[in-house]
Order: C-alpha cells, then sequence, then structure tokens
C-alpha cells in the first residue's frame, strides 16, 4: 500500500530518423506516444508504418463493435425489466437466431496442433510493472517441496495476460511486447536485488518451454497515452499487432504457432472481426504469410453463451476452442440481470460455479459445443496462491483437486492456474482423464512424485465415468438465467463486507499500476486462516455488481436489522479502509514508512473508498458498466475529488 513498484528495466536505445520528441511524448510518422521505457525499442518507423495500414482498417470496426454491444445491452436490460431474468434467453435468443442457423450441423474445425489438444494446465503470467520476473516464476519450475511433493514441473502452456491482469498502462504493454519478444526468443534475464533470473533451458529435467497463449485487451479497451494522427487507438489493435510484429515473428521462426485468448468478446460478428484481423496481419507483416494462428474465445459474457457453436463457425480456421470463464461470466450474468428485482444473486463465496442446474448447463454447452465440433474446451482458472502456513496449503490443495476433478469429469481437457506451486498437482488431474478417456489405465508410478497415493486413488476413482466418455450434444444443454431470491444467503459478514474489502484491496493496487493482486477478503475476520486469492478485474467486476444489485433494491440482509443502502456501503467503506491503514500503522510508527509514502497511501484509500462508491451507483442506477482500464490512474483520482456523495445526490434528483 505504502511503497511504489519499480518499472522493468530496458536498454536505452538511439531514437529514430522521422520522429519528434517532447518532454513527456513523441511522435512517429502520426504516432504519438508516451516517452516510456522501452518504447522507442517498438514503435520504429517501419513498425508505425505497418500498423497505421493495420489500423486503419480496423478501427472503425471496433468502434461499431462498441455501439452494437451497447444497443443489445440495452435492449436487453429493458426487457428484463418488463419480464424478468427470462427475458434474457429470448432477447440473446432472438439476436443470434441467424448466426446460429448458418452453422452446417456437421461443421468440424480443421486439424488442430497437437499440443493445444494436450491435457494439463495454462500457468498465467499477469502484466505488470515487473512482468519480466513474472514472466520467469511463471516458465521456470521451483524445486520439489520438503515432503518430496514434485514442484518442479511445466505448465503445458503460459497465459501471458495483458487483459484482466494488466495495469492498462502504455508501460504495461511495451513490457507485455518486449517480454513476450525476449522469451520467444529464450533470452529473458531479469536483475533483482543483485539476482540474475533468467529462463532454464528446455530438458527432461524441466519439460519444454510451455507454449504461448497470448491474451491482449478486450475491443472495449483503448490503449493509453497514444495517438495515431489525432485519434485514440484501439488497445486490441495494438497489442495484437505488437505482439504478432515482435514476438510472433520470433516464434514462427522457431516454428512454434501463435496462438491467442480472445477475451470480453460478445458474438459472432466479433469473431469475424478477428478473422479478418489474423487474415490482415499474415499479409501486413512480412514473414507472416504462412503462419499458424489460433485462437479461443473466453465465453466471459453473457451473450457469447447463446451463441457457442456460431462463435467457432465465425472464426472458420483461426478456432481452436472455448474458454470457460468463471468469474467474468458470473460478473456478466449480476449485469445483464440488474434490471431485475427478483435476481438477486446470493453472497457469492457461497455459490460456486457448479452450484445450480442452469449454471452447470452452461458449463456443458461449453463443452458440448467443442465436442461437436471437434474443438477443445479450456476449463477455468483455480486462484489459489501458496502460504507459508502447510495447513493452508493442504487445504488449497484439496480445493484444487476437487475443482479440477470435476472439470475434466464435465469434459474440460485443460485449465488455467494462478501459480506455478499447485500446477504439478492440477496437470495431473487433466493427464489422468485424458489417459482415461483414451481407454488407458493411468499407472499410480507415473504420479507419485505429484499426487499421494490417497490423492490419486480418489481422483482415478472419481474420473472412471470418462473411460465411456459420449461427447456431448449442445441440444441437451438449453442455456437458461434463473437466478434469484432464496438460493443461498444474503449476508453482510461473508457477503457484502467481504466484497467491500475485495474492492479496496483491488483498488489499492489498481492506483499503484497493478492489474493482479493477492487478496484474501477475510483477512479482517479474526482467526482466518484462508490463503490469498490471485484476484483480477474481474474480481471487481463481480463485487462492484453484487453489491450494486442489494443498494439498488434495498436488499435486506439475514444477518443484520439494516437494509442496503447508500449509506451503510460508506460507513462500511470507511470501516474496510480504517481496517487496511491500521494494519501498516506499526511499520509507520517504527519508521518503516516514510512520512511522505504514509500520506500517499492514506490519501490513495480515501480515493479508492470514493472510486468504488462512484462505481456502485453507476452500476446499480445508471447500468453503466465501464471498466477501470477505461480510465487512466490520473482520471481516476480526478473522479474521486468530486466525490461519491456528489453522484449520489445527482443521482437521487434524477429519480
Amino acid at each position: 500500500m505504502f511503497k511504489n513498484l519499480k518499472m522493468l528495466a530496458v536498454a536505452p536505445v538511439t531514437r529514430p530518423i522521422g520522429s519528434t520528441v517532447t518532454p513527456e511524448y513523441q511522435t512517429v510518422f502520426g504516432l504519438t506516444f508516451k516517452n516510456v521505457p522501452g518504447a522507442e525499442q517498438l514503435f520504429t518507423p517501419e513498425f508505425v508504418a505497418a500498423f497505421t495500414q493495420f489500423n486503419s482498417r480496423f478501427a472503425q470496426r471496433v468502434l461499431d463493435a462498441r455501439v452494437a454491444r451497447e444497443a443489445l445491452k440495452q435492449k436487453t436490460l429493458t426487457a428484463v425489466a418488463q419480464r424478468g431474468v427470462s427475458a434474457i434467453a429470448e432477447v440473446m435468443s432472438e439476436h443470434f437466431r441467424t448466426w446460429n442457423e448458418s452453422v452446417p450441423a456437421d461443421y468440424k474445425i480443421p486439424k488442430l496442433p497437437a499440443e493445444l489438444c494436450q491435457p494439463g494446465i495454462h500457468i498465467s503470467g499477469p502484466v505488470g510493472q515487473e512482468m519480466g520476473r513474472t514472466a520467469i516464476n511463471a516458465v521456470n519450475p521451483p524445486a520439489d517441496d520438503k515432503k518430496g511433493i514434485q514442484l518442479g514441473k511445466r505448465a503445458i502452456g503460459y497465459l501471458d495476460d495483458n487483459e484482466d491482469s494488466a495495469g492498462h498502462t502504455l508501460q504495461d504493454m511495451v513490457n507485455s511486447a518486449l517480454v513476450r519478444l525476449a522469451i520467444a526468443k529464450r533470452e529473458l534475464t531479469v536483475n533483482k536485488k543483485g539476482k540474475e533470473f533468467s529462463i532454464k533451458p528446455e530438458n527432461d529435467e524441466n519439460g519444454k518451454l510451455p507454449y504461448f497463449m497470448h491474451r491482449e485487451p478486450g475491443l472495449q479497451l483503448d490503449a493509453y497515452d497514444m495517438t495515431l494522427n489525432g485519434q485514440k487507438v484501439s488497445g486490441t489493435l495494438l497489442g495484437t499487432f505488437l505482439t504478432f510484429y515482435y514476438a510472433g515473428r520470433a516464434q514462427h521462426q522457431r516454428g512454434e504457432g501463435i496462438y491467442f485468448y480472445l477475451p470480453k468478446t460478445e458474438g459472432p460478428d466479433e469473431m469475424l472481426l478477428y478473422r479478418d484481423m489474423f487474415d490482415a496481419v499474415k499479409e501486413i507483416i512480412p514473414g507472416l504469410s504462412n503462419v499458424v494462428i489460433k485462437a479461443v474465445p473466453l465465453i466471459e459474457s453473457t451473450p457469447n453463451v447463446f451463441c457457442l457453436k456460431a462463435l467457432i463457425y465465425a472464426l472458420g480456421d483461426y478456432a481452436a476452442g472455448l474458454n470457460a470463464a468463471r468469474w467474468d461470466l458470473q460478473a456478466s450474468f449480476l449485469e445483464y440481470s440488474m434490471a431485475d428485482a427478483n435476481a438477486i444473486w446470493a453472497d457469492r463465496f457461497e455459490v460456486g460455479i457448479w452450484d445450480g442446474d442452469w449454471i452447470t448447463d452452461v458449463m456443458d454447452a461449453i463443452v458440448a459445443a467443442c465436442d461437436e465440433t471437434n474443438a477443445v474446451a479450456f476449463g477455468g482458472m483455480d486462484v489459489e496462491l501458496p502460504s507459508n502456513d502447510e495447513n493452508i496449503n493442504a487445504a488449497s490443495r484439496v480445493a484444487i483437486i476437487t475443482k479440477k476433478t470435476t472439470e475434466a469429469l464435465h469434459g474440460y481437457t485443460n485449465a488455467w492456474a494462478a501459480h506455478i506451486y499447485f500446477v504439478p498437482v492440477s496437470q495431473a488431474v487433466f493427464q489422468i482423464a485424458g489417459q482415461l478417456r483414451s481407454g488407458a489405465t493411468p499407472p499410480y508410478e507415473e504420479y507419485a512424485k505429484v499426487l499421494t497415493l490417497a490423492e490419486f486413488s480418489d481422483v482415478l476413482a472419481r474420473l472412471q465415468p470418462l473411460r465411456n466418455y459420449q461427447p456431448k450434444k449442445l441440444a441437451d444443454y438449453p442455456v437458461r438465467i434463473e437466478f434469484g431470491r432464496g438460493k443461498g444467503n444474503i449476508t453482510v459478514a461473508n457477503g457484502t463486507g467481504r466484497n467491500a474489502l475485495m474492492i479496496l484491496r483491488y483498488l489499492e493496487g489498481w492506483m499503484q499500476g497493478r492489474g493482479a493482486v493477492g487478496i484474501n477478503g477475510l483477512e479482517d475476520k479474526p482467526g482466518d486462516r484462508s490463503p490469498k486469492l490471485m484476484e483480477d478485474l474481474a474480481t471487481f467486476r463481480m463485487s462492484v455488481a453484487q453489491l450494486a444489485q442489494r443498494v439498488r433494491f434495498n436488499v435486506i440482509p439475514s444477518d443484520a436489522q439494516d437494509f442496503h443502502h447508500y449509506a451503510m456501503l460508506r460507513n462500511l467503506f470507511q470501516e474496510k479502509k480504517a481496517y487496511m491503514i491500521e494494519k501498516y500503522r506499526p511499520d509507520y510508527e517504527a519508521g518503516k514508512i516514510s512520512q511522505a509514502d504514509w500520506d500517499a497511501g492514506v490519501k490513495r484509500m480515501n480515493a479508492c473508498v470514493e472510486i468504488a462508491l462512484i462505481w456502485i451507483l453507476n452500476y446499480a442506477f445508471r447500468f453503466d458498466y465501464t471498466v477501470l482500464g477505461s480510465y487512466s490512474r490520473a482520471q481516476l483520482t480526478m473522479l474521486a475529488q468530486n466525490g461519491a456523495d456528489q453522484l449520489h445526490r445527482k443521482l437521487r434528483l434524477i429519480k
């Protein structure tokens, strides 16, 4: 909270010909960008010329996609206000009817690279101000633990996340491109506190280096601190082109395919946009005419669940599968149901993604769409982080094995992990599942360094139905939205209060440039021994949406007399803020935190309270779901200075 993060160090380069420079910004042939370390290495005249051509083809289409999204959202929310959440399926099904009917019944995607079909785990590496160190951690396995359980085994894939886990600054974008290039060339080295870290060699002990799964900013985001010929630049277009131009060409030269996760998409029309973008980079960027490109849309928006096969069909030869992005999908369900007073989601920490027939049907429908098209079903993220408390690690291990076994049993081929500490155990579950589906009998000896005999036996017993796995049929899993009151508890202690603490913890990191933050939402509970979880923008969305629902409809919790209203939330956020500040007071009084850092930290926390309340009010009463990444930190600070009380007064007058 009271420490400033260090930027990734990059070597200075000579300023390119054709550029102009001011103290803060420089311009290269129409591309004006902030002078952040490393930018000159990337935004060369050659790159700018190629990117300008690419941008001219797709900039307007990105804007059109945003307009179409907003129109569908407003249409759906109007119907929900009139008929309840059941109207979501009615509106969405009709909206995508033509696309869904256009998919041939026997449509299959072309044969995929074998590595994409391999059972296992993707390790997620958030992009941030110290991305180089994070990336090295993600692709380098640690040593075995004291009990001999194998930790030193690489994941099959590395998700280098420049979207949900990113801070969305130009520095993040530059760092991402530079680090990806260095990994692709096997040259990444980072010095930290006098110690050098680099990628371990590919050998039998460590395993093959994970294949990349790039995730760029979604279509809703612009690039910070940059314009092209005076116009804003899409974060999607810039991030995608940077990846292809630098890391992508290095990957292609090594004979590797270039793979993408496509975040925050909403429908087949946007898949056509990506399809055309992939066609264009092969034409525009030298050396990529015959590159192998595959992409996986994340199912993290409500519209996507109503057009699953059409998403794959619209991507055409670039399609590889679908990903069940559980956190963002729950956030989207909350957002699309915001107008229905009878659709109040219970405390989200009690309602899992498999808790409820309708949600399970959505998860199974994703697998079915993949089974019918020969695509791969990619599972969700487990966000547990390792702890110094071995009892916490043991509990996390049990939870992860249980969740991954459930995903594998439902037909998912692989999934994600937030920390490399839990990769081997997660990966073992999917590898056992893959062997059973192929008719093989997994020997315990193969997993003895990863799972205990009891763990192995339990996983093997639970996954036995996969021996007779039958591909799922989409028609067997009709998509519907039907959550509401009575399905779980609504409390302040484990619901509203926990969400408030997580929102503030996340904003505390966000305002310092971080996109992913380790958070224990129960840390203020005496005696809590829960793990920290790696939380990203999806957590913020979900927590804000849940509190917005409760304050919009003045929901009465089961553990308090007062109903949810603005003043109640303000008091709750102030309590959580005071708790967070007091945690640092001993270090401040001991002189470990300077007066300047202390004052800045307190000021930042006051701003976080205002930002949190502004976002909740906008969600609840304006249906404004603008993401944090749409604002710079300076803009957020200005919003906070205006204060949430002013917005609340304005909304009351409007009502």
